[in-house]
C-alpha cells in the first residue's frame, strides 16, 4: 500500500498516530502546511487543533466571560430569533454595543434553554453556543478583518493575525 504524503486523509491519519505516540509537535508540523488548502475541512481542523493544543501552540486562550441577563431583551429564543440577532448585531457591520448586546443575549439564552431532548433542541443549543463564541471573539478582536467591519475599529491590525481559543471556565 502506497500513500500519497500530500493527501489530507493520509496526513490526518499520520498526525493521529503521532498524537497516539505522544509526539504532538511532529503531528502539528505535518498538518500545518496543509492549512491554506484545507482550512474548511472539519476533520483536518480538529486534528490540527488537537495537535496545536497538545504541543502548546495555542496563541491565546480565553475563558467565556460570565455575563448577566441581557440589558435589552431580544424576542424569542428559537432559530429564527437567533438568525435575526446574529444578522442585526454580529453581521457584516459590527459595533461594540451590538456585539455586547448579542453576547449578553446569547449567554442569557444558554442559561434559559432546556436540556437537549431531541435533535432539534440539541441543534438549537449548539447554534446558540456557536453564535456566542462568534460574538465573544468579535468583541475581543478590536479590528476590521475581511468582510467584517467594526465601526469602532475600522482598520485591520497585524497584532490580530492569530487564532483565538475559548475554554469553559
Amino acid at each position: 500500500l502506497k500513500l500519497n504524503a500530500d493527501d489530507v486523509d493520509c496526513r490526518i491519519l499520520e498526525a493521529d498516530l503521532l498524537m497516539y505516540h505522544r509526539r504532538p509537535d511532529e503531528a502539528y508540523k505535518r498538518l500545518k502546511p496543509l492549512f491554506v488548502q484545507h482550512q474548511n475541512t472539519i476533520r483536518y481542523l480538529g486534528s490540527l487543533a488537537r495537535a496545536a493544543a497538545a504541543s502548546g501552540r495555542i496563541e491565546e486562550a480565553h475563558s467565556l466571560p460570565r455575563r448577566e441577563a441581557a440589558t435589552q431583551p431580544y424576542p424569542g429564543t428559537g432559530l429564527a430569533a437567533l438568525q435575526r440577532l446574529m444578522w442585526d448585531h454580529v453581521g457584516i457591520e459590527r459595533t461594540r454595543e451590538g456585539l455586547t448586546c448579542a453576547a449578553d443575549t446569547l449567554a442569557s439564552w444558554e442559561r434559559r434553554l432546556p436540556e437537549a431532548a431531541d435533535r432539534a433542541s440539541n441543534d438549537l443549543r449548539n447554534a446558540v453556543l456557536t453564535g456566542r463564541l462568534i460574538a465573544e471573539a468579535a468583541l475581543l478582536r478590536e479590528e476590521s478583518r475581511g468582510a467584517h467591519y467594526r465601526t469602532d475599529f475600522p482598520e485591520s491590525s497585524a497584532a490580530w493575525l492569530k487564532h483565538l481559543v475559548f475554554v469553559r471556565p
